[in-house]
């Protein structure tokens, strides 16, 4: 056997060199590119230009050749390329995390192992990936990072339950290739039975893994737990008291008494009073976020434990639903605090002091404009700046409280998408900010939230594209004197409907001065509006007896609108994992508010 494996290590090793070999020829000329970008939207177009995925013409085609770059990138430790193709428009349709490679059958998260990229190897953990996926010679992530001795991605991979036990196709274990001489590696292998005794049993229940009560104590339990529970609390180790809490005293019912009633007691009364308790403070960040983490906790407990997945199956729906609220919640009162600096901090902020001031053609209203003192208006004024710091309050609450990182993702993508659509409504609704000089401010102030959106390690900037789109289209509409130019120029701005386009260019505020557009250019824009129109209009109208066609159209609405929905909300959906680090216990001191109940 051992033999054997020393035959497909040699084996690994050319492999290895070999992804080497693919990654380092392309990566030094994507550099090059990547130098004079500015946006991630840039970054994404010419990797995928390289790579050359812009010339695949079938789904197929791009799933393959999408997993091979994932694959790819996942060896380079490349997190951000990858978070970019889940969300960008072109490639998130074709990204599948757990895809295998054709010839090997490799995951990214191999890739990721085997070069020793925890962060990538965590993000795809966190994403649900399989830990546990064999390639052609039965290897697992973990035997790959157990190989090549990299101890962090090792550490990751059995925070998420990687199994010790699996047998490649020549009977090696991931114990067969530890290297011995590696201390910290020998720390994770040696006492397997040791490590065993210490785990959570989640399919039985052993009499120091649940919580004691009877039904007369319950209302006390469930006041304690919930409903006269404050914030802020006193430490760390005290977020999922109220989930452990729950937890533990439906395992008990559960186990130990010989109908479901208490069980379905406990959980509707203690569903009850949570969604009081989110419905009675919806306007509170804190609060929401200390639910949402403590019931996705919850519903991950009792998925995991054999018997109670089953039984509370109907409960396990409510609190989905309930995390639901909450998370809307905590959206709606996000939005509006955003919505409130938004139009002071991004579309009348100036960030280029000593300019003179900007004519523009036909305003009378020049001709009576008196510079006022600004000391008090600056003292006042909203910037750029404002928006990021009230994002990184959000953020920093949502992290404190440790929500889970995907719903953190999904509630900074939702709010990125509100802040992008309000602002472009916004604009093109407002004739005095279809100028160039107004574009150029407007695109330095999203500079500064995108370098925010960087510094965080998100990747969500993508929903600031369309935005983007208009005003660089602003910035460049008097330049555009040749019809041709014009409408090749405009297929860069693909994000921007024909109807947006007309408008841009027919009510563009021009300066003193500045060129205008020659008159077939916008005639142009008209006609193209016009028939895009009429075009929907017909398609609408030959698909009114079918049903899925129907549906089609009403989704593809978009590219006959003016502007964008704000109140969309982008699909939401829960984690299905959290790190086996988190046991569900109750601290000492928690144990002791709990006691009194008990005495005679």
């Amino acid at each position: 056997m051992i033999r054997d494996e020393e035959d497909n290590k040699s084996e690994m090793s050319q492999r290895r060199n070999n992804t080497f070999s693919w990654s380092s020829t392309q990566s030094s000329i994507f550099t090059q590119f990547t130098l004079y970008s500015i946006t991630e939207e840039d970054l994404v177009w010419n990797y995928l230009m390289l790579q050359g995925y812009l010339s695949l013409n079938t789904d197929q085609e791009r799933r393959v050749k999408m997993i091979e770059m994932v694959c790819r990138l996942a060896s380079q430790g490349n997190l951000v390329m990858i978070q970019q193709f889940m969300v960008h428009e072109r490639t998130r349709a074709y990204v599948q995390l757990d895809g295998v490679t054709e010839e090997e059958h490799w995951t990214p998260l191999m890739y990721a192992s085997c070069f020793g990229k925890s962060p990538v190897a965590r993000y795809l953990l966190e994403r649900g990936v399989k830990a546990d996926a064999q390639d052609k010679l039965g290897w697992t992530p973990l035997m790959w990072a157990v190989i090549n001795d990299h101890c962090d991605v090792v550490e990751i991979l059995l925070e998420y339950n990687a199994s010790l036990d699996i047998n490649s196709t020549h009977g090696a274990t991931v114990y067969d290739l530890v290297n011995t001489t590696n201390e910290r590696m020998m720390q994770y292998f040696q006492r397997p039975n040791t490590v065993k005794e210490t785990q959570f049993m989640w399919d039985q229940c052993l009499p120091d893994q649940m919580f004691v009560f009877s039904e007369d104590q319950l209302d006390t339990i469930l006041n304690v737990a919930i409903t006269k529970l404050k914030l802020p609390i006193k430490s760390r180790s005290e977020i999922y008291v109220p989930a452990n809490i729950l937890f533990l005293c439906a395992r008990y019912a559960h186990y130990y008494y010989s109908t479901s009633e208490l069980v379905d007691k406990l959980l509707a009364e203690a569903i009850q009073r949570i969604k009081d308790v989110i419905q009675s403070n919806k306007r509170d960040v804190h609060t929401l976020a200390f639910w949402i983490s403590n019931l996705t906790h919850l519903l991950f407990y009792l998925k995991k434990d054999t018997a109670l997945v089953a039984s509370a199956a109907e409960h396990q729906l409510l609190i989905s639903e309930l995390v639901s609220e909450a998370y809307t919640a905590l959206i709606d009162d996000s939005q509006k605090r955003l919505d409130y600096i938004l139009e002071s901090a991004m579309l009348e902020f100036e960030p280029l002091d000593g300019f003179d001031v900007i004519h523009f053609a036909h305003d009378w209203q020049r001709f009576f404009f008196r510079r006022s003192s600004s000391s008090a208006f600056v003292e006042t004024i909203s910037s750029p700046t404002s928006v990021t710091h009230l994002l990184s309050s959000i953020l920093y609450v949502l992290q404190s409280y440790e929500v889970h990182p995907t719903i953190i993702h999904q509630a900074l993508s939702q709010l990125f998408h509100f802040f992008s659509c309000e602002m472009f409504n916004r604009i093109l609704s407002n004739k005095r900010m279809l100028c160039r000089s107004k574009a150029l401010q407007i695109r330095m102030n999203l500079t500064v939230i995108e370098e925010w959106a960087r510094q965080q390690g998100l990747t969500i900037e993508s929903h600031l594209v369309p935005v983007i789109q208009m005003v660089q289209l602003l910035q460049c509409v008097s330049q555009l004197t040749d019809l041709v130019d014009f409408i090749h120029t405009i297929k860069s701005f693909d994000l921007l409907n024909p109807i947006q386009i007309k408008r841009l260019i027919v009510q563009y505020r021009y300066e003193v001065n500045e060129r205008r557009v020659p008159e077939e250019i916008e005639k142009y824009t008209m006609q193209i509006a016009e028939d895009t129109i009429k075009q929907y209009a017909q398609e609408k109208k030959t698909s009114r007896n079918n049903s899925m066609a129907s549906l089609i159209y009403e989704e593809d609405e978009g590219r006959v609108k003016e502007k964008r929905d704000s109140a969309y909300m982008l699909p939401f959906s829960l984690p299905t994992l959290i790190s086996e680090k988190v046991i569900p216990v109750i601290p000492e001191d928690w144990l002791m508010k709990l006691t009194p109940l008990f005495s005679p």
